[in-house]
């Protein structure tokens, strides 16, 4: 029975089951902001406008619906409640201005979802006429979800936890002897692929937890072995994982010392992120592996004894919550990954936890206010404010402001979009909302450069910088970001501010210092939900 409680452990730990908590009492500015009592700051908040997410119209009206994921151009793949089953199911909404679309199931009664892509794809498990779940992918190009197929034809749950933009789908797939393994499935017709477990372990179990660009996986397996906490006494160890297509099995990540290390994201740089025990158990703290070190870095905390993670973006920047130096609070934090301590982004009055974050820093999340019952969504926008109720930074002229409460956000994208879920007091039913920034905007959003000869600089690009509302926006910063960045310079007319209904303009030349294709980002920190993009490619030759 010890391997199904390792099994139960690492999926309890996984991102889509995990809610975590933080803590700050807003100061007399935000509320002033609020109020608009401070014209000219308060001139410097981005406002959002909310779009209600509501169930799939064939079905009962009066479901609620909850946020998941959602990607770069705000399609969302979320999960409704039928109100007339109790079953919950799954839906794309594709922030086109159609309904949502119920994604069905593979022949039972329930879908859950878990990712969704670039181009729409979502993955996740529903279950079949049987009730055992499958790992599915929906392709968004009008047919239904596809089974992935099992390593073993069993009576047991297969379940997808993570796609890449080429739509390949990893989680864990049952095989016999009340085993699962580790899986993935490439999406180019061929069956799903075994990823296996550690080899030792009295019944090794594993699961894929995260997948790249570049189809690597990882996740958490069962072994290699035991890890004595006393005399007498002996617990079975469950590591991360990193498996390639390059290397044999999975590849052992370690522990910070302790039983455990659970993965939970990987990006393309090949930076692992998760949760690992200290030496004897003492604590749980957040953790980065390193693919160049092949290090797993302990995270630290808040000043307190545990951390965990949540997410991490491109850069490797990680966000989470952790117990600070007061016991019994827990805070949101980011963790810059440029050798300084994990920052302390504070809370509304309560706990706080901090949920996603974007290439630029910025954190969403929730946090309890000062009653530690109610709790409210949040953003911290990494340009020098504290964190901010999402309740306050509505636009006054939103028509479901005077109704809906957002409770908690679940995703930032680097357009500064955020999905969270909140409640409607006319109905008291919950929705995932889209908040849309109502401030900057950038034209174009991407620029590529024609073939440059190396240490040669090209003719500039222009990016117009447009304040789309009457009044003063500040902006906090204007950056190259990426490994490519350095290739890239920028002048721009823009100072701190741009005035009501006007524009600035940044200048982009392209110099490469050597061959090959290069890339970065331009980022505009400030108004209109905060960060804006804009990509840069080009080619040295």
């Amino acid at each position: 029975m010890l391997q199904w409680t390792s099994v139960q452990l690492c999926t309890a730990l996984h991102p889509t089951r995990r809610r975590s908590t933080a803590r700050m009492v807003m100061g007399i500015l935000a509320v002033l902001l609020a109020q608009g009592a401070l014209h000219g700051v308060a001139s410097a908040q981005a406002l959002y406008r909310m779009t209600e997410i509501d169930p799939p119209p064939a079905h009962n009206s009066d479901g609620n619906t909850y946020s998941s994921y959602m990607n770069a151009s705000g399609q969302v793949a979320g999960g409704w409640t039928n109100a007339a089953t109790g079953y919950g199911l799954c839906f794309f909404w594709g922030n086109d201005g159609t309904p949502t679309k119920d994604l069905g199931t593979l022949g039972g009664s329930t879908c859950t979802a878990s990712g969704i892509n670039v181009s729409g794809q979502i993955s996740g498990y529903a279950d079949l006429a049987s009730g055992v779940d499958r790992a599915f992918l929906w392709k968004n190009d009008g047919t239904a979800i596809v089974g992935l197929g099992s390593i073993a034809t069993i009576r047991f749950p297969d379940r997808g936890y993570a796609l890449n933009d080429s739509g390949e789908v990893t989680g864990n797939a049952a095989v016999p002897l009340l085993k699962s393994h580790a899986f993935l499935w490439k999406n180019d017709g061929t069956p799903m692929l075994d990823l296996g477990t550690f080899p030792s372990g009295e019944h090794p179990s594993a699961s894929g937890y995260a997948i790249n660009g570049r189809g690597q996986v990882a996740g958490s397996s069962t072994g290699p072995g035991y890890y004595r906490l006393g005399p007498h006494h002996y617990v079975e160890e469950v590591h991360a994982f990193l498996w390639t297509s390059v290397a044999t099995g999975l590849q052992d990540l370690g522990t910070l010392g302790g039983s455990y290390s659970v993965a939970y994201a990987i990006n393309d740089a090949g930076q692992i992120a998760g949760d690992s025990r200290t030496k004897l158990d003492a604590a749980t703290h957040a953790f980065l592996w390193d693919a160049n070190t092949k290090v797993m870095h302990d995270l630290g905390t808040l000043g307190g004894p545990y951390s965990s993670m949540s997410a991490m973006n491109a850069l490797g920047q990680v966000t989470g919550s952790s117990a600070n130096a007061n016991a019994g609070v827990e805070h949101a934090f980011l963790w810059r990954n440029n050798g300084t301590r994990m920052v302390d982004l504070g809370g509304l009055g309560g706990n706080s936890y901090g949920r996603a974050l974007n290439s630029a820093g910025q954190v969403v999340g929730w946090s309890y206010l000062s009653d530690s019952t109610t709790y409210h969504a949040f953003v911290w926008r990494n340009d020098a404010t504290s964190i901010q109720d999402l309740n306050a930074l509505i636009d006054t002229q939103d028509p479901l402001k005077p109704y809906v409460t957002l409770m908690s956000a679940e995703s930032i994208n680097d357009a500064g979009q955020i999905l969270a879920n909140g409640e409607d007091s006319r109905t008291g039913l919950s929705h995932a909302y889209f908040l849309q920034g109502t401030i900057l905007t950038l034209s174009p959003r991407s620029i590529a450069f024609a073939n440059q000869t190396v240490n040669t600089s090209s003719a500039a690009k222009s990016v117009t910088v447009k304040n789309t509302s009457t009044k003063v926006t500040v902006i906090t910063s204007i950056a190259l970001l990426g490994t490519g960045s350095n290739q890239f310079s920028s002048t721009n007319n823009c100072g701190s501010s741009v005035v009501g209904n006007g524009s600035c303009t940044i200048k982009v030349t392209f110099k490469p210092t050597s061959k090959g294709a290069k890339a970065a980002t331009l980022s505009v920190n400030g108004g209109g939900g905060g960060l804006r993009i804009v990509s840069l490619t080009g080619t040295g030759i």
